[in-house]
């Protein structure tokens, strides 16, 4: 074992259950189970199990029919499913706890009726307005809560964590912004405790004290009127007094300021701190922390520092399940960074496909079937000489995943550093994170020893002469400088041919003479041109940034970064405007002619340049020019398909196996 941590792999207790380290997991929406414990749901924390982590806290769980969820912890038949995950997680000395939830006014009902809540306030999302709880319908939640902490008890589970943060059905109770009772159950501090003291009296009396109860918190509402973290502080002293909690797990935020429950790269490493740890600083009673915790180092720190007694690390584990494991032994290089990118943990569970996953890691979320334990080796006479084209993260992944398996790989780069455009896209404000995913597979490939040819373009003689294989075209994409807008795919703007039109590129290599005022069109609504602005705006460059979309960025809503680009663009003091729903129809040496797409009006604004986001054009002349090579070809990232950072990882992962 590494003796570099002294604190963070030290055992703990959080009332009779017995935790084997200070790293946890807490809870955090999947989808992988489709509202079933099933096989994959199993298999995605068995793997963290496997690779050291001391607990789990799973997804949420509704305690009751008023709120729909993803498991339902208000019904037996869950009951079989803890049974069988218990089981598997146990098996490597992991506990598993279940995270006890009701949504109130920010959930439909399962029956169509109003949401419950402590008022009639209603939720910035859902939008109607709930029913105030009546005295029997608060006993009713009561019970409810006691008995879906019994269920896990029966099903196997070390304990439950009952949600009282993020401005859920408790947190309703708990703020002033949302309880405007006037009766026991509001208006005095003491009041507005009132819930969820008999709620956890309810749990404790009957899951008895051989299993473990605590309670999660919000350490800010970050709103006016709302909880501060000093008044947090003094719920979470008042609570602890029952005696009858066993941990404190203290986040930040709720629905009012969504972004920052699960802040994107832009967020500092362990942003949350200011917000929980004067609850956390303040209890006698073990507690946890949250907030893109990226390293064991920095869990380490915050516990030696006293901030808190054990440390979540979610999408740490996301990106490498093998983290606790690596880190025990002292392997910290191999381990997988976590990019805080958002786009295919929170990004997937959210997005059109509800597929939730990681970027770098493609096992996240479908352990059964991928990920580096599945890599098959090859024996010495099938082993294949692999040529990979291209030194972006889909050849990277792809150079990587064949040499694990036992294939003679060599990689060829036309440019001087490997990375491709990832190493564009971390020279933007708040991005640079984004490059650790290629400088990890650069690392990884060379102690791999692949063999590496920068400054080198392939054409067929090269390939022929290597007597390769397989080749894996890796060639990527360029950017698309017509002027396609796919909200009008049949007209396209005059002057696209001018010397003041720039692709993303021209501007991120610096080679752009963009002038004072740029116009930045986006056709994609994905983070490229939120990147490109903020970057113009930061060297003093006014932006106005035209879209077809309805706001920035409508392509990584879903992965939590728009909000927190919008309040970074809008007011900039560089000068920055957003025209939505809008047609680039004609581009002069002095300004732009913009018609919006719904009433067709038209405007005219003066840009010294102009910066075409309109997606990319995948580079195909290698595979031309192979037609008569008779080994196996596979094409992957851009060069099959210009999509995002993930599905160019993936892609190169699922060629390499099928060597």
């Amino acid at each position: 074992m590494s003796t570099n941590y002294p604190n963070v792999f030290q055992p703990i207790s959080l009332g009779s259950v017995r935790i084997k380290n200070r790293i946890t997991r807490s809870a955090h929406g999947t989808g992988i189970g489709g509202g079933r414990i099933n096989d994959d749901l199993i298999a995605y924390h068995e793997a963290r199990a496997k690779g050291g982590v001391g607990l789990t806290t799973l997804e949420i769980a509704s305690v009751h029919p008023t709120c729909i969820a993803p498991l339902t912890a208000w019904n037996d038949e869950i009951i079989p499913g803890y049974q069988k995950i218990s089981s598997a997680v146990h098996t490597h000395g992991m506990k598993l706890f279940q995270q006890l939830w009701h949504a109130g006014h920010h959930s439909m009902t399962l029956d169509n009726s109003p949401p419950w809540s402590a008022s009639d306030v209603p939720s910035v999302t859902v939008g109607i307005p709930p029913l105030p709880m009546s005295k029997s319908m608060i006993d009713e939640m009561v019970s409810s809560y006691a008995e879906a902490a019994l269920r896990c008890k029966k099903g196997g589970l070390d304990g439950v964590e009952i949600h009282g943060a993020h401005g859920y059905l408790i947190g309703q109770f708990l703020s002033p912004l949302t309880n405007l009772r006037t009766d026991e159950y509001g208006g005095t501090f003491e009041n507005r405790l009132r819930f969820v003291k008999e709620v956890i009296a309810a749990v404790r009396n009957t899951v008895g004290v051989d299993f473990a109860v605590g309670i999660r918190l919000s350490g800010k509402e970050g709103v006016p009127g709302g909880i501060t973290p000093l008044e947090n502080q003094t719920i979470a002293t008042n609570l602890e007094e029952t005696g009858l909690l066993d941990f404190f797990s203290i986040s930040t935020a709720g629905y009012l300021n969504f972004d920052r429950l699960i802040g994107g790269m832009h967020e500092k490493h362990m942003y949350e701190l200011e917000d929980s740890t004067p609850a956390a600083r303040s209890l006698k009673t073990p507690s946890i922390v949250v907030g893109r915790i990226k390293t064991i180092e920095e869990a380490e720190g915050i516990i030696e520092t006293g901030q808190a007694d054990m440390v979540s690390m979610v999408r740490a584990t996301i990106a490498d399940p093998d983290i606790v494991n690596k880190a025990m032994l002292g392997n910290t290089q191999e381990i997988r960074p976590c990019l805080g990118c958002n786009q295919g943990c929170i990004g997937g569970a959210t997005g059109p496909l509800r597929r939730f996953g990681c970027v770098v890691n493609v096992g996240a979320g479908q352990e059964l079937r991928f990920g580096d334990e599945h890599l098959t080796p090859v024996t010495k006479s099938s082993s294949k000489s692999v040529i990979v084209v291209g030194g972006g993260p889909a050849g990277l992944e792809a150079a990587r995943v064949a040499a694990m398996r036992g294939h003679k790989v060599s990689l060829y780069e036309e440019k001087n550093q490997l990375g491709g455009q990832v190493q564009l896209a971390r020279r933007a404000p708040n991005r640079d994170e984004f490059g650790e995913s290629v400088d990890w597979l650069e690392q990884q490939i060379r102690d791999l020893e692949v063999e590496i040819f920068l400054n080198t373009r392939v054409d067929s003689e090269i390939v022929k002469n290597s007597g390769a294989e397989v080749v894996i075209v890796a060639t990527g994409s360029f950017p698309k400088m017509n002027g396609f807008q796919a909200a009008r795919p049949g007209e396209f703007p005059s002057g696209i041919e001018k010397p003041h039109v720039f692709s993303s590129w021209d501007v991120m290599e610096g080679s752009a003479q963009v002038g004072n005022h740029a116009l930045v069109l986006d056709d994609i609504g994905h983070y490229t041109a939120i990147a490109v602005s903020e970057y113009l705006l930061e060297q003093g460059i006014a932006v106005t940034f035209a879209t077809r979309h309805y706001a920035l960025g409508s392509q990584v809503a879903g992965a939590l970064l728009q909000d927190p680009a919008s309040r970074r663009l809008t007011d900039h003091k560089s000068g920055f405007k957003f025209i939505g729903r809008t047609q680039l129809v004609e581009i002069t040496e002095t300004d732009v002619l913009l018609r919006n797409i719904d009433s067709e009006t038209e405007q005219r604004i003066s840009v010294a340049s102009v910066i075409l986001i309109s997606g990319n054009t995948s580079r195909t002349e290698l595979l031309e020019e192979l037609d008569d090579f008779s080994g196996e070809i596979h094409v992957v990232g851009d060069a099959l398909s210009s999509r995002p950072l993930e599905m160019a990882i993936h892609t190169g992962h699922y060629a390499a196996l099928k060597i």
